[in-house]
């Protein structure tokens, strides 16, 4: 979920890009990954993201949402991978997965 406070009255514009491509980083097999990046304020500290109710600095959330899927996309073989979006300035993040 995106969600983007509303400041001076103001509505901030947000973009998103959402990318899939092959992916052999993870190991030599031929995996899928899928990266979605936008121009928010980003991750603080993207290693602790993964940990169960932790939550970002101005997260309304439960902390519960990437500890989820990280134990679902892991069951299967895959990670997620967070990173600062080099090309909007925000967040990216990473699923890959492997083929079927």
């Amino acid at each position: 979920m995106v969600q983007y406070e509303v400041k001076n009255g103001e509505i901030p514009i947000v973009h998103i890009n959402i990318a899939i491509q092959e992916a052999t980083k993870f190991n030599s097999k031929s995996n899928i990954q899928i990266t979605f990046e936008d121009n928010g304020p980003g991750f603080a500290d993207s290693n602790k993201l993964f940990h169960l109710f932790e939550k970002g600095l101005d997260s309304k959330g439960l902390g519960i949402g990437l500890w989820s899927s990280n134990r679902i996309i892991s069951s299967i073989g895959g990670y997620i991978q967070i990173d600062r979006s080099v090309t909007l300035g925000g967040a990216s993040v990473s699923i890959i997965l492997p083929r079927a």
